[in-house]
């Protein structure tokens, strides 16, 4: 792949934290439709590709162009309205230890990483500025600043162990789903459990343990515990991800913070360690598809030198991740704590997926992909998830 760009303009879609009542911050309210010129400037500018055809289906290439083309265009300049306070200084207390890992059984408790640390630890990532999908390299042209409190982020992508304790638990169907607004973002108004989405969970438990095997060789899921608990857990929709997280004691982190950790915030960095990549640093390379069910390792096995600056792991490949935002082409401009939460028809992905080359795997790459196909919650092999976690 040659060199990438990127040139996002104002965005549409977002809805920002902000001190009294539910309106758009600056930059946030609606803008103009999409452009639809590839590879253009400002507004109206190169959009965003999909993952890049690793499987069928998963859309095109990334921003700018790729292996398959630009994406849409940047959408218009977007209204005014209060800016949010970002909150700082919050105290590094952890949370108590979530239900994913109160069993403490193996990939849910002390196993985790070369250092044997919880698999539910997570870590604080102070608040901060940065310009999200920008790296002063391979995407050079800069974005518009975004402002973010104070969150925590899970230092490793949620295991089969751990997953196993949610399956276990009953939640995550139509029979026990999160309850109204579950999940939400405490700044984001309508960032939470919507209950129309109740009909994209599986209807028994039984019924999501069957779907949870979309994959022949690397399905992650086994009926019994096994060896493969401390692997990430893939096969997962984005209802089942965000369900997981509610009931977790978190949330689906918001595609601007999720980039903010992997960008190493002000740092801009193009990969979560830095600069430069090979296999001691991330997991990636199975081109389409063409390794075996023993190419995906444990999470955190390549830490702590593939970590990115807060500590968190498996920023980069390992598993793609989902986002709670709908994909929109381009940024707002000086939002504080925003996500695209009002409609779409994709979801971002973050980090590239084992199946993917290096330049997929930029912090700076914006993945996308439908949660839904056909009338069913779509699972795919490369994607799994991590929870944001209020301080």
């Amino acid at each position: 792949m040659g060199m990438l760009t990127s040139s996002l303009g104002r965005g549409t879609g977002w809805r920002c934290a902000l001190a009294v009542g539910l309106a758009f911050a600056a930059g946030c309210g609606s803008g103009d439709s999409e452009g639809r010129t590839p590879g253009g400037t400002g507004t109206g500018g190169a959009g965003t590709g999909g993952m890049g055809g690793a499987d069928p289906g998963t859309g095109g290439a990334g921003q700018g162009g790729g292996e398959a083309g630009g994406g849409p265009g940047g959408g218009g300049s977007g209204g005014q309205g209060p800016v949010q306070t970002p909150v700082c200084g919050s105290a590094d207390t952890p949370p108590p230890t979530p239900p994913s890992c109160a069993a403490g059984t193996t990939g849910a408790t002390e196993d985790c990483g070369p250092d044997l640390t919880g698999c539910c630890e997570n870590r604080l990532i102070p608040c901060g500025s940065y310009m999200p999908s920008y790296d002063g390299d391979t995407f050079s042209v800069l974005t518009p600043t975004v402002t973010l409190s104070d969150y925590r982020l899970d230092r490793y992508e949620i295991t089969l162990g751990r997953y196993r304790a949610f399956v276990e638990s009953g939640h995550g169907t139509q029979a026990q789903p999160p309850p109204d607004a579950a999940g939400m973002h405490p700044r984001i108004p309508g960032s939470g459990w919507d209950p129309a989405w109740n009909q994209y969970l599986p209807s028994t438990t039984a019924v999501l343990i069957d779907r949870l095997k979309c994959h022949d060789v690397h399905g992650v899921w086994t009926d019994a515990p096994g060896a493969s608990e401390g692997r990430p857990m893939n096969c997962i929709s984005w209802y089942d991800a965000f369900a997981f997280c509610a009931w977790d004691g978190g949330r689906l982190p918001t595609e601007i913070e999720w980039n903010n950790a992997a960008s190493g915030g002000d740092e801009q960095r193009a990969y979560p360690w830095g600069t430069g990549i090979d296999d001691t640093l991330a997991l990636y390379g199975c081109f389409q598809g063409t390794c075996d069910a023993d190419f995906l390792s444990p999470v955190g096995s390549r830490s702590p030198t593939g970590d990115g600056r807060w500590g968190q792991s498996d920023l980069a490949g390992s598993m793609a991740e989902w986002t709670l935002d709908w994909f929109v082409a381009s940024y707002p401009e000086g939002c504080v704590d925003c996500a695209s939460v009002a409609s779409g028809t994709e979801r971002v992905l973050r980090g590239g997926g084992f199946v993917n080359n290096a330049d997929l795997l930029l912090a700076s790459y914006r993945g996308r992909v439908a949660p839904i196909v056909g009338d069913v919650a779509g699972r795919y092999r490369y994607v799994g998830a991590r929870c944001a976690r209020n301080p």
